[in-house]
């Protein structure tokens, strides 16, 4: 009877074990996730990985939980050798893509904070494996450290801004940060390099839900007043913003326009800043086209020819600026496949390079003429480290174009500051 007993309570405790393993594995391992898409395409979700370096996972999703021994007898792998960096703790969302597709980013993600808030993924995507019906990708975005579980919201896109959701899943953040968080200062602050004055005024993260009710119209905005010399200044706008938390996740903007508005120069970026977060900030400011400049930052090329429909005019001269040496490669119109690096995806453009990075430094178009003085418009620039692209709108029958850029010193300023939040506000 004895040995009887000692079987049953056995038995009984290799089910609790069992059934404790069984939940653990179930709360543990993310469980398989598709999306179907109106193109027929089918998404999933392959993993995430967390920290600064990122490989692609492949195989099931729990093959990652299961001791390697085993994974390499049934021939299952964490990654497939792609690897991918960030320069500060992200998740990477992989997930793979099947049917005709045709390879569009037509889908976007973003995370629900525990507060409801919620922040579109950055833009930078990558690829790990392609083909126009079957694809891993891998998408990145700071996330809350703090936060014991992600949830994240799956969206199809359409027409580059239209969102429709499409359901939302969860999991554990297997890094969670312990750092606290710090009180920010109230605003406004006010932050000095050499003469100048910049004090900012406010900083708020705008959930504005426009026509397309969209994730895409949030932006945080920092609003600023400049004195320059003691003297209030309209000569600068801010250019850049980086941004760091405490627990070392760091933001830059990319996407961003500046204006001035009611007596202040006013800011708005993406990726949006949490407001339950506060951070360091960093500004630069750079000149405006309309401010004074000296004569040797200065440089007007005359007389450039304007290519026909296709074609492009090389011209390839350089001057000194400061010590840097700046090299006008030319200029093409639409379509054309010019000797240099273009920078403007096929559109008319003008195209410049450095020999050396510019860290402190900005190359600006201040004025476009045609041979009778009339302005051409400028259309937008890209540029890297040392290769600058701006585009321009032509003007009817014109023959040769006059540009006239600056190389300038931009100045930097810092901040400690928390976002405030607000929403339907009218910018």
């Amino acid at each position: 009877m004895k040995r009887v007993l000692i079987l049953v309570a056995g038995l009984a405790l290799l089910l609790v074990l069992a059934g404790g393993a069984l939940l653990w594995w179930r709360n543990f391992v993310p469980q398989p996730v598709t999306f179907t898409l109106s193109d027929g395409s089918v998404v999933s979700f392959k993993g995430a990985t967390f920290g600064t370096n990122h490989v692609a996972p492949t195989g099931p999703l729990f093959a990652r939980f299961v001791p390697k021994m085993f994974a390499r007898r049934f021939g299952w792998s964490a990654g497939n050798g792609f690897s991918h960096t960030t320069p500060s703790p992200s998740v990477v969302m992989w997930f793979g893509r099947n049917g005709p597709g045709n390879g569009q980013q037509n889908w976007t993600c973003s995370l629900i904070h525990e507060d409801g808030f919620e922040s579109e993924f950055e833009r930078n995507r990558f690829f790990a494996s392609y083909s126009p019906t079957n694809t891993i990708e891998g998408i990145a975005s700071l996330y809350p450290q703090r936060e014991k579980f992600l949830r994240v919201r799956f969206y199809e896109v359409k027409n580059w801004s239209v969102l429709t959701s499409l359901g939302d899943f969860t999991l554990r953040n297997p890094q969670i940060a312990r750092t606290p968080r710090s009180a920010a200062p109230e605003l406004p602050q006010t932050a000095r390099n050499d003469d100048l004055e910049i004090t900012l005024n406010s900083l708020s993260t705008d959930t504005r839900r426009g026509r397309q009710n969209s994730i895409k119209d949030d932006q945080t905005v920092g609003k600023f007043t400049v004195r320059e010399g003691g003297l209030p200044s309209t000569n600068w706008t801010v250019q850049k913003m980086e941004a760091t938390d405490s627990t070392g996740g760091r933001l830059v903007s990319h996407s961003w326009s500046g204006q001035p508005r009611k007596g202040e120069e006013v800011f708005e970026w993406k990726p949006v800043l949490w407001p339950t977060e506060s951070y360091k900030i960093r500004f630069e400011l750079s000149r405006k086209a309309e401010a004074p400049f000296t004569t040797n930052e200065l440089w007007t090329i005359r007389g450039i020819a304007h290519p026909t429909n296709g074609g492009f005019t090389l011209v390839d001269t350089q001057v000194n600026l400061g010590g840097c040496w700046l090299r006008f490669h030319g200029v093409t119109t639409q379509g054309a496949t010019p000797p240099w690096h273009p920078m403007m995806s096929g559109e008319a453009a003008l195209s410049f390079s450095t020999t050396n990075m510019l860290k402190e430094h900005r190359l600006s178009i201040l004025r476009i003429t045609d041979e009778n003085g009339r302005a051409v418009p400028s259309t937008g620039a890209s540029w890297s480290d040392s290769e600058w692209g701006f585009g321009f709108r032509p003007v009817t029958n014109m023959q040769t174009l006059t540009v006239t850029v600056a190389l300038h010193r931009s100045r930097y300023v810092e901040f400690f500051a928390q976002p405030t939040l607000t929403t339907n506000q009218m910018r």
